[in-house]
């Protein structure tokens, strides 16, 4: 950091030189203030006594020639002689208050041999009366600098000792420190941009306080009393514009910037007079309410950060502005250019980088030698939004919005609206609203097929349309209706010797002409207004059970007494079938036989047999002859009947000359089979009670039960072939109660009969 600071020193060595040939002003004292102690003014006449302050902070007096004051009871001796430090001119002022070194740096750089730094730990072996002893100095120093005071003195008393290479770095390094940026308006930028400069200083040691005695004398560019009047008329300003902490950020920021914009003026007066250095000041700027941008610039930075706005100065290499922190980032602002513009919508008021970046005028100055604001850590210090600001509602909470006149942005056309725009001339908030597009003027020529051209005699533009039709004339063109072809959608069998045709409704029409193709030749069956027409056969035109017809139907409508006729649908065929026979009833015949019964279908030779296998009808028999209407249904291999089972059926009609299958109900009938109850008697024997059977048709096997404790249970079963049953476990004296059913195996299962009824006895 040492280093740094000594070729930094250098270069601004360097730089004076060649300034006190070209702006010998600068080098001069700019304003007349009060000698200075800290904490404590005093004018010249005052005692050494009166300005002296003992221990730490320690002060001494200056005599308006510069040189320093004997003091009776001092014992100090010369440390070293100070360098100049003078801004170049108005927009370079010294460092950037973002890459100020910390008091740990300052302190490590002004004994490197006392001090070092730690890679973990920081600075190590600082001595915390080190720090208090700067700190206080910085904080003095500040204060003189708020002051205007020309001719300071501070005392700084540490722990070691100053090596005399290190005090140029040092004095430096307090100034930049007590320009930092402390939300303090009358500190931070408002100090660094009314400095002019330290026309030159020494350092004395006075051993009797153990203390360094740093003297300097001090240019601004304002005095004291000229900031006494702009702090009372900021004051003032920011009272009457209603400026408070209920106050949106937004609405702070507009209401001074349109204070500033409509208020001052630019001083080309005294543009090209750097020696008026008024211009460059809020003073010129509050007072006599006219400056140039630096004047704008510093009025903006103290009004903003009285009102509790964070902002900075920005300088480029002639021109200087501001960047203010809104919600989320920094926006650029600039007073001096839409003052010329007030208060009309503001060309630079929060905008991005994008924007500002784009500007020459508006270059951010990266001088390495004062102060480089263009450098990513300033960047990154004060991060500026890329994309300028966007007013919302809840910005402009406290504004009652006094609108402009609504103006034309875009002038709406026949292809695409216009757009127009208005602002309020308090908030700046921005309202756009579209303009409808002006009609076409369209002119139409007819196409065929329902269309026609329309092209608009004023922008040129052409489209094609589909007619709009009143009573089959277009509304626009006048051309008339071309009927669309008609479109057979199906023909179906309405009886063994009925055919129904069915097409699609064809827009305009008002009647349908159907034709029979008769041999070679279509003649017309029937004109009808409906889609679709049931034809029964006859002598002339026949339908036949079976046989193949073709039909063709075309629309058509009248005008002028005339019929005018659409295309003719293609040539579609179908076929009758013999009707759907009615299903009357499936019911059982036997434990393994299902009788199905129906009424006779007209136009059938005979009929087709189906029982549902799942979801699928399977043709089980075919029975010949139109006057046939029941069939039996035996189990068999291929198409068991199980008792317990059901089962579902239908009937289908056909005819057997052209193998035609007619129609069938798809809900079908259904049955089931069981087996037979038998009948129980019971007699009393010698050896028990005696229960016996007939044989029941169909039957494996037999079950009897007996009555006891409640509850049936099972005494014995028997095979098909057995037909009596003796219990002998039935005690003497004792009554019983014994039932029976009957059961069929089928794959290994039973299916069980009904019981018989129950017979009682006692033995």
């Amino acid at each position: 950091m040492a280093n740094m600071k000594k070729k930094l020193l250098s270069l601004i060595l360097s730089a004076v030189m060649v300034l006190s040939l070209t702006a010998p002003v600068l080098a001069t004292e700019f304003s007349s203030g009060e000698d200075a102690s800290v904490g404590l003014f005093t004018d010249s006449e005052a005692s050494i006594e009166e300005a002296a302050v003992s221990g730490e902070g320690e002060v001494r007096e200056f005599s308006d020639d510069g040189e320093r004051l004997s003091v009776a009871d001092s014992d100090t001796e010369f440390v070293t002689e100070l360098e100049p430090i003078l801004r170049p001119d108005p927009f370079t002022p010294v460092g950037t208050g973002c890459d100020t070194p910390s008091v740990e740096e300052v302190l490590s750089a002004a004994s490197s041999e006392l001090y070092t730094a730690g890679e973990n730990s920081g600075y190590e072996e600082l001595d915390p009366a080190d720090v208090k002893a700067l700190l206080n100095a910085v904080d003095t120093y500040r204060s003189l600098l708020v002051k205007r005071q020309n001719k300071i003195t501070i005392s700084l008393k540490l722990t070691f000792d100053v090596s005399l290479d290190a005090w140029n770095d040092l004095a430096l390094d307090i100034l930049l420190l007590a320009m930092e940026e402390t939300g303090n308006s009358v500190e931070g930028d408002y100090l660094r941009w009314n400095f002019a400069g330290i026309n030159g200083g020494r350092v004395d040691y006075d051993s009797s306080k153990g203390a360094y005695i740093i003297s300097e004398t001090l240019s601004y560019y304002t005095t004291y009393e000229q900031e006494q009047k702009v702090t009372s008329t900021v004051n003032r300003v920011l009272g009457n514009l209603g400026i408070s902490s209920g106050m949106t950020p937004y609405m702070k920021i507009r209401k001074i910037y349109d204070y500033i914009c409509s208020t001052v003026t630019y001083d080309y007066a005294h543009v090209n007079d750097d020696s008026y250095l008024t211009q460059f000041t809020a003073y010129g700027a509050a007072i006599d309410q006219t400056a140039v941008c630096q004047g704008y610039s510093l009025l903006l930075y103290r009004m903003l950060t009285e009102a509790g706005i964070t902002n900075r100065m920005i300088p480029s290499r002639d021109h200087i502005w501001n960047i203010v922190f809104l919600r989320d980032a920094f926006y650029n602002v600039d007073a001096t250019w839409d003052a010329e513009v007030y208060p009309e919508p503001y060309e630079f008021f929060l905008m991005g980088d994008e924007y500002f970046d784009s500007l020459d005028s508006h270059a951010r100055d990266d001088d390495p030698l004062f102060g480089d604001y263009d450098s990513a850590e300033f960047r990154e210090c004060y991060p500026t939004s890329y994309t300028d600001y966007q007013v919302q509602t809840s910005d402009t909470a406290q504004c009652s919005h006094v609108w402009s006149a609504w103006e034309v942005v875009y002038e709406p056309s026949c292809l695409e609206e216009g757009v127009k725009g208005r602002y309020c001339s308090e908030c700046g908030l921005i309202e756009s609203a579209f303009i409808a597009k002006t009609a076409h003027k369209w002119k139409y020529t007819c196409n065929k097929n329902n269309t026609h051209q329309a092209v608009c005699t004023v922008c040129g533009s052409s489209k094609k349309e589909s007619c709009t039709f009143s009573s089959n004339t277009c509304t626009k063109c006048r051309g008339q209706r071309v009927l669309a072809s008609a479109k057979i959608t199906k023909v179906s069998s309405a009886g063994y010797n009925k055919l129904k045709i069915t097409w699609n409704k064809v827009e305009g029409a008002t009647g349908y002409v159907v034709q029979y193709l008769k041999g070679s030749t279509w003649k017309e069956l029937k004109r009808t207004t409906a889609t679709s027409y049931t034809h029964t056969g006859t002598t002339t035109y026949p339908v036949k059970t079976g046989t193949t017809y073709y039909y063709r139907v075309c629309a058509y409508y009248t005008k002028n007494s005339k019929n005018v006729y659409g295309g003719y649908s293609a040539k579609t065929g179908g076929k009758s079938v013999p009707d759907k026979p009615v299903l009357v009833s499936a019911k059982a015949a036997a434990y393994n036989k299902i009788t199905i019964q129906w009424k006779k279908a007209a136009g059938a030779t005979g009929y087709l047999i189906y029982r549902k296998n799942g979801t699928k009808w399977e043709q089980i028999a075919s029975v010949n002859g139109s006057e046939t209407t029941s069939y039996t249904h035996a189990s068999s291999g291929a198409f068991p009947v199980i008792a317990g089972t059901t089962y579902v059926y239908t009937v289908r009609s056909y005819t057997s000359t052209g193998k035609t299958k007619g129609l069938y109900d798809s809900t079908g009938k259904s049955a089931k089979t069981s087996i037979g109850t038998p009948t129980l008697t019971l007699t009393k024997i010698s050896s028990g009670l005696k229960t016996s059977w007939k044989k029941v048709s169909g039957a494996s096997g037999y079950q009897i039960q007996r009555y006891e404790g409640g509850k049936w249970t099972v005494i014995k079963t028997v095979s098909s072939s057995t037909l009596s049953y003796t219990d002998q476990t039935a005690k003497k004296g004792k009554t019983y109660q014994y039932r029976i059913r009957a059961y069929r195996t089928y794959s290994g299962k039973r299916v069980y009969s009904g019981y018989s009824a129950v017979k009682k006895l006692k033995r």
